[in-house]
Parts: structure tokens; sequence; C-alpha cells
């Protein structure tokens, strides 16, 4: 059993870089509050950090589209008569209802909108699907596999094992498999290949038994959209998610936005020239010339003058709409959020909507591949 398990180590290693990917993308979405950091990555004193929620509404403009795409069941087959067709479409919605329910109530949502946000941010999506029955009970059994925590290995015929790892409490522990754990939580990794279910709990085997399916009972699709290239450590550039094309730059919008929120806190506070008879050699007054209706007495010919930063400000401008325009170019545009700053012909507001439909054409696809699948797969666990 302890080889089962070197399986799983070894394909965590081969997949490190794709899960790097996924992490970074992960506080994209959530919106980690950014710091900024020098070259030693440690923490810029004396800075008013920002961050900007352009991913995070981004993400939530892109679900929101994928989820209003109406889906339809439909059976084709040669020889399958129109009766037949129509039993079997009965026959899968309704199913597809059942796994929705049955997710409903342990508080997990729906499958559609499971699998959309996984292929927006992870760009892979995964489930585990096992129809069984306890006693009189059907049981559509779908477990939904973030694609970050899923391991596999495939061969020419598909999947040959499959595994996903989650983080379990030892309440959650003992109440599944009967066993006492000494951590407060562990990982529990459930594995499948295609005549075994193995549970371990860490590294150690807590749960063994045979099924009779003759398949991996997994649907796992990867996003088109990515590189194809076969270069060393070429996964990370696979099943691209929707942030394939801003990813660094919302790292410099949010830099340029702590930049740009520093100047203006010191537009209050900010340094200041003291001019002096004594020139460099004067004494710094005691005072700042801080706050309102103050009045300080200097040397004629002297005084008190802000620090030259115009320019400053007027290069962030510039390269504020140079990164903006590039995230609009690799996202949605500014029409979308019914935010624009200008008018636009309907025409032209035709094509931008255009653009945008295929932008995410390819997930559509991905999804759909996704249900086919499924289906054949319930059909044959039935």
């Amino acid at each position: 059993m302890a080889d089962y398990y070197k399986l799983v180590r070894d394909k965590e290693a081969d997949f490190a870089d794709l899960h790097s990917r996924m992490d970074t993308d992960a506080d994209l979405y959530h919106l980690k509050p950014y710091k900024m950091v020098d070259k030693e990555n440690r923490e810029e004193p004396d800075v008013e950090n920002i961050t900007l929620n352009e991913p995070a509404a981004y993400a939530h403009q892109a679900q929101a589209f994928l989820s209003s795409a109406k889906s339809q069941v439909a059976i084709e087959g040669e020889g399958l008569s129109d009766k037949d067709a129509t039993t079997i479409e009965t026959f899968l919605q309704a199913l597809y209802r059942a796994i929705d329910k049955r997710l409903q109530q342990r508080f997990m949502g729906d499958l559609r909108s499971f699998l959309v946000e996984q292929i927006c941010i992870r760009g892979i999506i995964a489930c585990r699907f096992y129809l069984r029955e306890v006693g009189e009970e059907f049981i559509p059994d779908v477990l939904l596999c973030d694609s970050r925590y899923i391991l596999f290995d495939t061969d020419t015929d598909g999947l040959t094992w499959a595994a996903y790892k989650t983080q379990r409490t030892k309440e959650q522990i003992y109440n599944e498999y009967g066993l006492e754990t000494d951590s407060a939580t562990s990982t529990v990794t459930d594995m499948w290949d295609k005549a075994l279910e193995l549970v371990f709990i860490e590294e150690t085997l807590a749960k063994s038994q045979a099924h009779n399916l003759g398949y991996v009972p997994f649907v796992i699709q990867f996003s088109p959209l990515g590189s194809g290239l076969q270069d060393a450590g070429g996964l990370r550039y696979k099943a691209e998610s929707i942030y394939s094309d801003c990813r660094e730059l919302y790292r410099d919008l949010n830099k340029l936005g702590t930049v740009l929120n520093t100047l203006n806190i010191m537009s209050f506070f900010g340094a200041m020239q003291y001019e002096s008879a004594a020139g460099t050699a004067a004494q710094r007054p005691a005072r700042p010339p801080y706050g309102k209706r103050v009045v300080i007495p200097v040397e004629k010919g002297g005084g008190y003058k802000a620090m030259p930063i115009n320019d400053i400000k007027a290069s962030s401008r510039l390269l504020y709409s140079l990164i903006y325009n590039a995230i609009q170019r690799g996202s949605l545009p500014a029409v979308e959020y019914g935010n624009l700053g200008f008018p636009l012909s309907a025409l032209a507001i035709s094509k931008l909507t255009e653009a945008k439909d295929a932008r995410f054409q390819p997930r559509l696809k991905t999804l759909e591949a996704f249900y086919e699948m499924a289906a054949r797969m319930l059909i044959r666990n039935t």
C-alpha cells in the first residue's frame, strides 16, 4: 500500500508549478492585501498600501456571464428512437436536480456554480461521480473537487488513478472512519483507481475497499486556454485561469495605487524645504509647519516650499493609464461594468460585447465537454 501513496507524493512534485500558479490566482481572487516590498522582500515602511478590486470584479463578472448561459440536455445516437432519447434526457435532468438537492442540503451550493468558479479561477474542473444505494435509498454521491487539491495520472485510455486531498478535523475523521487522531486537523487523501478506493490519513492507510466500476469515477477537464508547448515545467502554463493575461499587471496596478495613495497622504504631511540665509547650516525648526491657520515666522527671502514632485505625479497618471488599458484588453472592457466615462455608439458597444463573448466561449466549451463526460459516466454507473 505504501506504493500507492508514493504515486500521490511523486505527482505532487510534478504539479508543484501549476499549484503555485493557482495559489497566486486565489490571492488575486480573494483580494489578498497588497504590501509594497523591496528587492529583499522586506515590507517598505511609511507607505500607504492599497488593494484595488479589479481582479475580484472581473472574476464575479465572468462567473455571472458563464452562469447565465443556458444549458440543455440533448441525447443523440445511431438507432436511438425519439422515445428512448427523451427518456434518457428526462432521467439525466432529474439526476442533476437530485445531485444539486443533495449538495444544497450539505450547504455546498450547486454543481453548475461550483464548475463555473473552478473553470474561471483554477482553469481545471473535476468531480467524482458515484451513484450508490444504501438499503432502499438512492444516493447520487458527487464529490466537488477543488482542482488545486486533486492529483491524477493517465494512460492512453484515460485516468489510471485520481486522488483528492482535503484537510479534515479530528471529529470529522472519527465520525467517518472511526479513527482517533492527535492533531486538530489532518490531511485526508481519498484515492481511487480502476478497482480500489484507498483513504490515507496523512500517509497512513485508514481504509481500503474494492469497487466494481472498472474505471476511475472522476471527470476532469482542462480549460483549452494556455500554452501547449512541451517545455520543462510547461504544466504551469496549461489550463489557464481568467487571469492569464493580467496576472502581473494586477500587482503593478496595486503598486501604482499605493504610490498614488502615499503621495496623497504626503500632500498633508509631505517633505518640505526650509530656505534660510544660513543655507545648509541652518538649524531645522523644532515645530513642523503643519496644521490649519498656522502662522510661522521665517527669515526674509526664506520660508517653506514643498518638495518638487509634480513630475512624479504626472508620470504616475500616464503609467496608470497604460496599465489600466492593458488590463482591459486582457479582461473585460469598462462598458461591461457600466462605468464608461464617455459615450459610445450602439455599434461600438455591440463590438465590445462580441469580443467578450468570444473570450468566454472556450470555457463554455469546457463546461459542455464536462457535462457530456459526466452524463456518460452517470449512465454507465446506473
